[in-house]
């Protein structure tokens, strides 16, 4: 009952499957794919009409989400280098998803020197291609079954 609301209500993401594969460029590692994860979903839910969110994500609630904070990274110099990284994992992948069709644009924000925030300019009407598989995006294996995740 609870998914049939869910689907009913349009509360499920759907995403073509190739979404879900990472850059050639980038590892196949548990806090890349935690990354993707959390960017699509982000971007899916800022994609749909129906959400008042505005377009922007902060750099520092992806820091968080992932764990990379100065404590874990035990120098600053280290914590700079990790959200050096980071930035530029995030770049390749919404580049990858951008030449894939997934939004129109995006914009890095900065403060000075650091990223603050990424700006997503979605597509005026998200619709898979091709009617292909679906994956969810809580997925963390490569696995290629059609699935689903509600939000």
């Amino acid at each position: 009952p609870l998914l049939r609301y869910a689907e009913c209500s349009n509360q499920i993401l759907k995403i073509d499957l190739n979404f879900m594969q990472l850059p050639l460029n980038l590892e196949n590692t548990v806090e890349n794919l935690m990354l993707r994860n959390y960017l699509l979903r982000q971007i899916l839910i800022i994609s749909n009409k129906k959400n008042s969110r505005n377009n922007s994500m902060l750099f520092q609630t992806i820091l968080n989400f992932l764990g990379i904070t100065l404590d874990k990274c035990k120098s600053k110099e280290r914590f700079i280098k990790k959200k050096s990284i980071l930035k530029s994992k995030i770049e390749k992948l919404l580049e990858f998803w951008k030449k894939e069709d997934l939004f129109e644009n995006f914009t890095l924000e900065k403060n000075g020197y650091q990223l603050r925030s990424i700006i997503i300019s979605p597509k005026k009407i998200f619709k898979a291609k091709n009617n292909k598989k679906f994956a969810s995006t809580s997925d963390t294996s490569t696995d290629t079954k059609e699935t689903q995740e509600s939000i």
